[in-house]
């Protein structure tokens, strides 16, 4: 008998008694967008290194453990190797230049695309501990109360946390529709006859639209109930979710991101 496969789960909080739990969440995105910022600007392997040891010293401190981490997938492994090789074989990068039989592999474009998935990884590590340290109600207080100064110059604040509020409520509907419908198709194909499952390209990327077919159809159905919900209820409102006040962890949070900052803009200069 095969052992179920092990269900990934992004973006989930996990509870521990540690400082960067205990921060505002607006702190956080802050943080957040500063960092990724600064790296975009300043982005060479010393800043990188800069980044990502900030972001280890975080998780430490949040006290989260390693199992937490969700399993990455093989066959994005796979594309990563699949892309890196087809940027080395067409970048414009200049030397050096490997000669494999009539290839020509730029080394120059891999260590750039190195750069590059260094950086996506350590965005998407950055929002992972994020996620992993705040409960959903903050982040929604959060937004709603850095955006308050744009209320000023007309912009829908308001509208734009429901419609974020909703989003992140609706992910894990999202994601177990399409368990449902994953397990749905792997039923048909046990029960179909081996003649006649998809064999060529053409059908299994027919088979593919269908499937596509059937999320966007459900997710269509869920978005006419959840709009239903909303008008039965008035529309928009102000969402308040769990608050919390500002307290002297955030201002040292905010020196130590400005601090990192600088020594990104400092790996430039030099």
């Amino acid at each position: 008998m095969k052992s179920k496969s092990k269900q990934v789960v992004i973006f989930r909080y996990v509870d521990r008694p540690s400082k960067i739990h205990s921060l505002w969440a607006g702190t956080k995105i802050i943080a957040l967008i500063l960092l990724t910022t600064f790296a975009t600007l300043t982005v060479n392997w010393w800043s990188l290194g800069i980044f990502g040891i900030a972001l280890i010293a975080v998780w430490m401190v949040s006290k989260v453990p390693l199992g937490a981490v969700p399993k990455v997938p093989k066959w994005l492994i796979y594309l990563v190797i699949f892309s890196g090789i087809l940027t080395g074989i067409t970048s414009n990068a200049s030397n050096p230049v490997l000669h494999i039989g009539s290839a020509s592999v730029k080394i120059g474009g891999i260590i750039t695309f190195m750069e590059f998935l260094l950086f996506s990884i350590e965005v998407l590590l950055c929002l992972i501990i994020i996620s992993w340290t705040t409960r959903l109600g903050e982040f929604i207080d959060s937004i709603s109360t850095l955006g308050k100064p744009f209320r000023r110059i007309g912009v829908p604040v308001t509208e734009f946390v429901n419609v974020f509020a909703l989003s992140l409520r609706g992910i894990p509907l999202i994601l177990e529709e399409l368990r449902l419908l994953a397990a749905a198709e792997k039923q048909r194909r046990m029960h179909k006859p081996a003649f006649e499952t998809a064999t060529t390209v053409r059908e299994i990327f027919v088979e593919g639209a269908n499937l596509l077919t059937a999320a966007i159809s459900s997710a269509v159905r869920r978005a006419a109930e959840m709009s239903e919900a909303m008008q039965a209820r008035g529309g928009y409102s102000e969402v308040v979710g769990v608050r919390k006040t500002v307290h002297g962890g955030d201002y040292w949070a905010f020196a130590i991101t400005a601090i990192i900052c600088l020594a990104m803009v400092f790996t430039v200069i030099i």
